[in-house]
């Protein structure tokens, strides 16, 4: 249900699903960050502390890379597989972040956004101001 309601870009159900499931995530595969139903992005870091397990399931490290995440695999099959995660890295966070500056001085606000997102959800530090700026600078170039 949260894939074709985030998909479908109108977030109908978003409200009532965040109501019944309040601490379902989900791992955005093509923009490889974490989110839950309402919100852009989650804190992986947060995530990890608030829980003392956190399981993804999919396809066998096609979804998951493993320098992204730190992963203890539970369960396999040739098409599925359930990892605990253990931890996220830090330089991936940092290295996010780089790209999103990177990104910005070029003017392309929509990728600058995207790895400002990702580089939160894998708990870089103080970075909400400028996902904020960028996310206005979207809003002025009308670029979504």
């Amino acid at each position: 249900m949260e894939f074709g309601d985030d998909c479908s870009g109108f977030k109908g159900y978003a409200k009532l699903l965040k109501e019944k499931y309040p601490t379902a995530h989900f791992y955005h595969f093509w923009g490889k960050y974490f989110h839950d139903f309402t919100s852009d992005t989650a804190n992986l870091k947060q995530m990890l502390a608030d829980s003392p397990c956190v399981l993804l399931y999919g396809q066998p490290y096609q979804e998951f890379p493993n320098k992204f995440l730190k992963l203890e695999e539970i369960e396999s099959s040739p098409n599925e597989s359930v990892y605990k995660i253990l931890a996220t890295t830090a330089e991936e966070a940092v290295t996010a972040y780089l790209v999103s500056k990177r990104a910005a001085a070029r003017q392309h606000y929509k990728d600058a956004y995207i790895f400002a997102l990702k580089a939160q959800s894998l708990g870089f530090p103080n970075i909400d101001e400028y996902i904020l700026q960028l996310k206005t600078l979207l809003q002025q170039n009308q670029v979504r």
